[in-house]
């Protein structure tokens, strides 16, 4: 039996390891120690960062693995494509696979080839932040260029916050470095993607609602499909094909996210060449376009020539509806019995939280809690997701206070 590799082992690794099982491979996972669920359902371990990429690769080459993959994590991307290339396994590119994770080269090809880009720069010290943070006369974003999930990113908006602000944002990068932005306001918008010999299908289009927490920068709700006029529309998908292109992706599954600006253009804010964290890989897409998508990155890691898979038209509305809960300590919850009965409740993460479970600060987007929920138009979806909201009931005691889950 063959071994097949998944860099991660947590919550959203767990369909691709359960696709690959189901392919009869044997699993082994990569992963720093860690309460994470996915070293229970592999056949075998390696505690070790997935970063490491001499160790991931001396590892692949003692279970002679068949293929290696990882799914809504950018973190592991580059390691690999790093390993399938020395074991001459199906892979992106190791150029490819720094085009989708660091962020600045992101941003520099995106203008290479034409595309509205948001103004932007690479910075290795503060000195450098209140250099360029001169230039926008206005609001910035700090955002280190190697990370994800929110991590590290934060609003700059005064000059007496650069070195706190760049000090926050590098200690979450690998190169030490981050990328300022200008700050830009307008409707946040998604696109999940299939490329296959270089050709792009849109998978699913969303839109996106973000906390007014500080410094998250995490979306409480998003919709799908984006309801969008058909010019608009067009142009976010031609956009989003013009990005992937030039990034140089021939054969995978992106999730981007992008931003209409008040001149009406549509910029990207990130692409990775990977699915969507928060079910949004494992459950939406699959519910909106018909595609099974661990086992297309499967099916890519492990042959070199992949056919079209057969997809189909979703009919009605999908969301993913996510809420933070105060820092404290949880003293009761219910409602998460009437989620698992629920036909409409495509998947959640509330099982996680349990009495006397700790909550420390909402500083990104790793500490939501999550609830995919389906209808047949807006209308009802809207009054679904009122009912979930009243449905769940979460106390937590901060100090002297009990509070209940943040929606929005």
């Amino acid at each position: 039996m063959e071994w097949f590799m998944v860099l991660g082992a947590g919550e959203f690794q767990l369909p691709l390891i359960r696709a690959a099982k189901a392919r009869e491979m044997k699993v082994v996972v990569v992963s720093a120690p860690g309460d994470y669920p996915g070293f229970a359902e592999a056949d075998a371990q390696v505690l070790c960062d997935v970063r490491d990429k001499k160790a991931v690769l001396k590892a692949a080459r003692e279970y002679k693995i068949c293929g290696i993959a990882t799914d809504q994590t950018d973190i592991p991307v580059p390691t690999a494509a790093y390993v399938a290339a020395r074991l001459g396994l199906p892979g992106m590119s190791e150029e490819t696979a720094l085009n989708f994770t660091d962020k600045a080269r992101m941003r520099w090809l995106c203008r290479q080839a034409g595309l509205p880009t948001i103004r932007a720069w690479e910075i290795d010290s503060a000195e450098k932040v209140g250099s360029f943070f001169r230039r926008i006369h206005g609001s910035a974003i700090l955002k280190p260029v190697d990370s994800q999930g929110s991590r590290g990113v934060c609003r700059l908006e005064r000059e007496e916050e650069w070195e706190e602000k760049f000090q926050q944002a590098v200690a979450y990068s690998e190169k030490k470095e981050a990328l300022l932005e200008e700050y830009i306001t307008g409707q946040e918008l998604e696109v999940d993607s299939l490329v296959i010999n270089g050709e792009v299908t849109v998978l699913a289009t969303g839109k996106i609602e973000l906390f007014s927490l500080p410094d998250t920068f995490s979306s409480y709700l998003r919709v799908y499909p984006a309801d969008l006029p058909g010019d608009r529309l067009a142009l976010l998908e031609q956009v989003n094909r013009q990005t992937i292109q030039a990034l140089g992706l021939k054969q995978g599954i992106t999730h981007g996210e992008y931003i209409v600006g008040e001149d009406g253009k549509i910029y990207l804010i990130e692409i990775a060449a990977r699915g969507g964290g928060n079910f949004v890989s494992s459950h939406i897409v699959p519910d909106r376009s018909g595609l099974r998508t661990e086992e297309f990155i499967v099916d890519a890691a492990t042959r070199h020539s992949v056919e079209a898979p057969v997809l189909r038209p979703a009919c009605g509305v999908v969301c993913c509806l996510s809420f933070y809960l105060p820092e404290g300590r949880v003293e009761t919850i219910a409602g998460v019995e009437e989620l698992d009965r629920d036909p409409d409740v495509l998947v959640h993460s509330l099982h996680k939280i349990q009495v006397g479970t700790k909550c420390g600060k909402n500083l990104d987007k790793t500490s939501r809690f999550t609830i995919v929920l389906k209808a047949k138009d807006y209308e009802a979806l809207r009054k679904k997701i009122a009912g979930v909201k009243e449905t769940v009931k979460i106390m937590v005691r901060c100090k002297d206070r009990l509070g209940g889950p943040i929606w929005q």
